[in-house]
């Protein structure tokens, strides 16, 4: 009946939609969402009618039917021949669609209104997949999505899991106690060969000590030198495989005499020790576990957040603050004083204000990026006036942003402009004028106490001249050419990585 469509002739043309080929600049952006919408309906309304098989072929027999190729087992084939897939991922559809249809209808109303791209309805409905269809969680669960998903701004892939993992631990704690631990019984290594003379090593471990391994690499591709010629991938390999085994840093490999390598000096001093054992519990790393104090204190069972990493259940955060090793600090979430402004003047943060702007973004904060915030840049939005820091650009929380070093040299050196809203409202402009949402979500939606008391930033005789400065900034689109040179030139500098100012 349908077998007969020629999608070739039912393209963008048949939406009214431009051809491509025929936009202008700023109807590209305008022309790929709608197309994006229309691939969000397409998913919903597939697994609609997955759905619908199952209720016509499964249902009625579902609880009678004993034979070994059951109904299930027959509509499996059907939906794999369909799709042209394994009898695995034909299971795996029947099951997302009946997620959309009786756990988590509101995420196909999400998909059909073109709120939620077909990633990340694909996001919740894995990790949602513990709650039971039919039970009073499923329908907690199915308003608390509609709620929180619908919100103005942009959800990454790391957003939105922290997102769905702190609703499903609010609805039914049960289900995140079971995933994580069946998930730590599938904890292992596996050791693969690859072509060329590589090899590949997979390991599912615990989440904090995952986190825990990342920092020690880290730690070690930040002690080479900017001269070093590797890129941070490279970097990262060969630090992981020095930790493995026991190296106390990653070697630079500069090859130049005035090279000022930390691990140099580290490596040095290595050598003059007689034994070969290494003691690494000098060269401590820290994995940064955010939780209530009510929680910690076991009078709620509110989820905690491991940083760069997700959310966790309030008995796991227990467990991690319960080891000898812990460190148990309060954050320091900022206030307001009229007389208390010279942190404000200062171009570099606090180290208060550092981390709380690190845990309030959790990552970096440009639309859809899930880059750890404790390893992004601060970034001023009006920027810093450094021969006069009183003039604008404050070093404060409702003008300090984390962004990562990619976006951060983006935003420094083209003609993207961004706005800030308070302490979590972001807003950036591309270079045709089209504006994208930051974050619909921040750290601040798991704690509550993180966000700071309204006030004003500053006395009111200063508006005038911060709005003056700002608009000039944002509307400032016009770059002359000798101005570009010399940013190519110090981009060139520094896009060794070396640290901010830029």
């Amino acid at each position: 009946m349908f077998e007969s469509i020629d999608w070739r002739d039912h393209s963008v043309r048949t939406l009214r939609l431009p051809v491509p080929e025929l936009c202008i600049d700023g109807e590209l952006p305008a022309l790929i969402r709608a197309v994006q919408h229309g691939e969000a309906m397409l998913f919903a309304d597939k697994h609609a009618a997955i759905a619908e098989m199952h209720y016509r072929q499964v249902a009625p027999v579902q609880d009678s039917d004993r034979f070994g190729l059951d109904a299930w087992a027959v509509l499996q084939a059907e939906v794999g021949a369909l799709l042209e897939v394994s009898a695995a991922l034909a299971h795996n559809a029947i099951s997302d669609a009946l997620a959309l249809r009786d756990r988590i209808p509101a995420v196909a109303d999400l998909l059909h209104d073109g709120t939620l791209t077909v990633r990340q309805a694909k996001i919740v409905i894995d990790r949602t997949n513990l709650i039971d269809d039919d039970s009073e969680s499923a329908v907690q669960l199915n308003a608390a999505l509609a709620a929180s998903l619908s919100r103005p701004g942009s959800w990454s892939d790391s957003r939105l899991r922290n997102a769905v993992d702190r609703l499903v631990g609010l609805v039914d704690p049960d289900a995140v106690k079971r995933r994580r631990e069946r998930a730590h019984g599938e904890r292992g290594v596996r050791f693969s060969a690859l072509e060329d003379g590589m090899g590949e090593i997979l390991a599912r471990v615990t989440a904090e000590d995952a986190a825990a391994i990342k920092e020690r690499v880290e730690q070690f591709v930040r002690e080479v030198c900017a001269k070093d010629p590797r890129t941070k991938a490279q970097r990262r390999a060969d630090a992981f495989v020095a930790a493995l085994l026991g190296k106390p840093a990653l070697a630079c490999t500069c090859a130049t005499e005035d090279c000022k390598a930390r691990s140099k000096d580290i490596l040095a001093q290595a050598q003059s020790f007689e034994s070969e054992v290494i003691d690494f519990s000098r060269r401590q790393v820290a994995v940064h576990v955010v939780i209530n104090e009510s929680t910690l204190a076991g009078a709620d069972d509110q989820p905690a957040l491991i940083e760069g990493v997700g959310v966790i259940d309030a008995d796991h955060a227990r467990k991690l603050a319960a080891d000898s090793d812990a460190v148990i600090r309060p954050i320091s979430v900022p206030g307001f004083s009229l007389t208390g402004l010279s942190d404000a003047l200062t171009y570099r943060p606090g180290r208060a204000l550092d981390n709380y702007v690190r845990i309030r973004d959790g990552y970096c904060v440009w639309p859809g990026c899930s880059q750890p915030a404790r390893f992004a840049d601060i970034d001023h939005t009006v920027e810093f006036d450094h021969q006069d820091p009183s003039a604008g650009g404050p070093t404060s929380h409702t003008n300090c942003k984390a962004l990562c070093r990619f976006h951060h040299l983006v935003k420094t050196f083209t003609e993207w402009r961004d706005r800030q809203r308070g302490s979590t409202g972001f807003t950036f402009t591309a270079l045709d004028g089209s504006d994208y949402a930051g974050p619909a979500s921040s750290t601040v939606e798991l704690f509550p106490d993180l966000e700071p008391p309204p006030s004003r930033r500053r006395a009111r005789a200063k508006d005038r001249s911060y709005r003056k400065r700002y608009e000039r900034n944002k509307n400032h689109i016009d770059i002359d050419a000798a101005q570009s040179r010399r940013n190519a030139e110090l981009y060139d500098r520094i896009v060794d990585e070396r640290p901010p100012p830029f």
